[in-house]
């Protein structure tokens, strides 16, 4: 019981504030680790009854500009300047 209530405030202590930068940062390998279901998705059969296909590299590169633009920021100075927004494509069925 007093061990618990020794550590508790401390490491309550020793952690780290959250930033948007460190969620941000969370995000990053979020989504880079989506890259390997993306390639098993595309590698796997297609469902017999589909009329459609899923466009794997629209998702990949609207992926990459999101990626890029969370870069952007995370590296941007404290007073960034305005940054021109590219639109997401949005459309992933063929």
């Amino acid at each position: 019981m007093w061990g618990l209530l020794l550590c508790s405030p401390a490491s309550a202590m020793a952690q780290a504030p959250v930033t948007d930068k460190s969620v941000l940062n969370r995000l990053q390998l979020e989504l880079q680790a989506l890259e390997p279901l993306i390639r098993e998705a595309r590698q796997a059969p297609v469902h017999r009854g589909s009329r459609l296909r899923f466009d794997y590299g629209a998702l990949e590169q609207d992926l990459q500009t999101v990626r890029r633009g969370i870069a952007q920021y995370l590296e941007a100075p404290v007073l960034p300047r305005a940054q021109p927004i590219l639109p997401l494509s949005g459309q992933y069925a063929r």
